[in-house]
């Protein structure tokens, strides 16, 4: 494990380096649906509303929820630089685009080597869409990962791949149409070359885990806490070197959605993934320029946060 990161010496270079971690953040669809208000000492979190075509497009939830883990990312990178100083979701109800802020100090407390092992994974994290080795994950780590769900109000669901398949035959038997439930399982699940999948069923039980984030509200406070739940999961799976396989749009059926319920005492399912040991594969999605995703800080507003100190004066190096 690396030792924690020193921020750089410039107090916009330290902002803008959380950034650059927290743009890595999941989002679905790729969406990237999030702007950034940089002050003094404080980093301000907005939805971005963008085109009303292209936002109609993306659910409310699924929005708050990659935003979630946006504001996951900035408040793990903040903390590994010893910087972080709070977090507020929805400071202002009056302006519902501004969904987070986050207070910066110049010298917070020391990481948890737990915070840096997060920092880290933050870069590696990534979304593996074939199939998984059947290697099973062990208990401990499962247990790991259901303490990384610390959110009031959300919880995480593990079941095995066993599990899995009983869920899938009683989804199977509900819906009215079984080409509409395979057509939709193979827009989800890809298989990667040189091993096809006959049946979609068959590439997602390729996983030895599947999981569900959960919550007992639906509104938005409840997203935004799901997504930075979601997030320091999946950081905390690539930290012990699983893959993740987000699935979304599973919930978009309704017999999907009413099982995941039924397995965790009538909770609104937020998240559902799946969850093992890849095959190395690794594919980059694009992520927007910071300069794309920055606006300027609201005139006027100012936060509680001590400011930082100025810089000292710096000697320059002779050529």
């Amino acid at each position: 494990m690396l030792a924690p990161m020193q921020p750089p010496p410039s107090p916009t270079e330290r902002l803008l380096t959380l950034l650059r971690y927290t743009v890595l953040a999941p989002s679905f669809r790729n969406s990237q649906p999030w702007r950034f208000a940089v002050g003094d000492h404080a980093i301000r979190v907005y939805a971005d509303t963008g085109d009303p075509r292209f936002a109609a497009a993306i659910p409310p939830r699924e929005r708050d929820l990659s935003l979630g883990c946006a504001i996951e990312n900035l408040t793990i990178a903040a903390e590994a630089f010893g910087m972080l100083e709070s977090v507020f979701l929805l400071p202002d109800p009056d302006e519902p685009r501004w969904v987070a802020e986050v207070l910066l100090a110049a010298n917070g407390r020391r990481p948890s080597p737990e915070v840096v092992a997060l920092f880290e994974a933050i870069p590696a994290r990534h979304t593996d869409t074939g199939p998984f080795l059947p290697t099973p994950v062990p208990h401990r780590l499962r247990q790991l990962l259901q303490a990384a769900v610390a959110e009031p109000d959300v919880a995480l669901v593990l079941v095995d791949a066993s599990e899995v398949r009983r869920l899938l035959e009683e989804i199977l038997a509900a819906v009215p149409s079984l080409d509409a439930i395979l057509a939709r399982l193979a827009a989800l699940l890809r298989p990667s070359p040189g091993h096809p999948a006959a049946f979609p069923a068959d590439l997602a039980l390729s996983a030895p885990l599947f999981g569900a984030l959960v919550a007992s509200a639906d509104e938005r406070l409840t997203w935004l806490r799901g997504g930075r739940a979601f997030e320091r999961l999946w950081l905390t799976a690539t930290a012990f070197g699983l893959h993740l396989h987000p699935l979304s749009e599973l919930l978009l059926i309704d017999e999907a959605r009413d099982i995941i319920r039924s397995r965790s005492n009538g909770k609104i399912p937020l998240l559902p993934f799946r969850l093992g040991y890849g095959r190395l594969e690794r594919r980059r999605t694009h992520r927007r320029p910071l300069r794309e995703v920055i606006v300027p800080w609201p005139a006027g507003a100012a936060s509680a946060a001590p400011p930082m100190p100025a810089d000292p004066p710096r000697q320059e190096e002779g050529r």
